[in-house]
């Protein structure tokens, strides 16, 4: 069955251009969600799309449930056991690769509103700490771009397809 790879963490971790030269490796097209959803309801749909993606030989640069939970303070409680139900639903189906960057930084994107940039000063450390606890309860492979070398991340890729 193919698995499908999943690239989540904070801003400005790398995930585009890890999944562009991952695309390249093997083959495989990258899907991305381009920014976040604008309310529940989208990031409802962003969900099950994502899902009926997860069976098919594709590079997913983020995965709704994970930045969703991550990015997010106040989300209603339905909210939140949807999102987590969709999480249960991908840890079989995915490959999650957690780019994690060492420190605190962001490098901008085109999506990125400045109510967004300002949040991501303010709050950026907090959104990290909230990765670094969901990632606890999610199978991953961790990646920092700056201190490993993407040749023992693709051994590690190759191990777990």
């Amino acid at each position: 069955m193919a698995k499908a790879i999943v690239l989540e963490g904070f801003d400005g971790a790398g995930k585009s251009t890890l999944a562009k030269s991952l695309s390249d490796w093997l083959d495989r097209p990258v899907h991305t969600i381009g920014g976040p959803p604008a309310n529940n309801f989208m990031a409802e749909v962003n969900c099950f799309q994502q899902w009926m993606k997860l069976n098919r030989s594709i590079i997913m640069d983020r995965c709704t449930p994970i930045s969703r939970l991550c990015y997010e303070d106040h989300l209603p409680n339905w909210h939140v056991r949807s999102l987590h139900r969709w999480l249960n639903s991908f840890k079989s189906k995915a490959l999650v690769i957690y780019c994690r960057p060492r420190e605190f930084m962001h490098e901008p994107s085109l999506h990125d509103t400045p109510e967004h940039l300002e949040r991501i000063h303010r709050d950026g450390r907090h959104i990290i700490r909230k990765y670094d606890a969901l990632m606890d309860n999610v199978p991953h492979i961790k990646f920092d771009r700056f201190e490993q070398s993407e040749y023992y991340l693709r051994r590690g890729i190759m191990a777990c397809l």
